[in-house]
């Protein structure tokens, strides 16, 4: 990973991003009993937000607005 991973076109990440962020925040955080989603930014890990079961906290509002346009929500 230190030389970058394995080739992923830019474009395929791109066209891609809405579509997992949209399952994250609609689907895959509803199916499991716990979860927590951070942004990774350079040394700093910040919490955007929990959810156990249907109650979601919302820990850092101006990331998860980012995330909900990201994801066209």
């Amino acid at each position: 990973m230190a030389h970058g991973g394995h080739n992923i076109p830019e474009q395929a990440i791109e066209r891609r991003f809405a579509r997992i962020f949209r399952n994250l925040l609609t689907q895959f955080s509803y199916a499991v009993d716990r979860c927590a989603c951070f942004m990774n930014t350079c040394d700093e890990t910040t919490l955007i937000f929990e959810q156990q079961g249907e109650q979601r906290n919302v820990i850092h509002a101006p990331f998860y607005q980012h995330l909900l346009n990201k994801a066209d929500l």
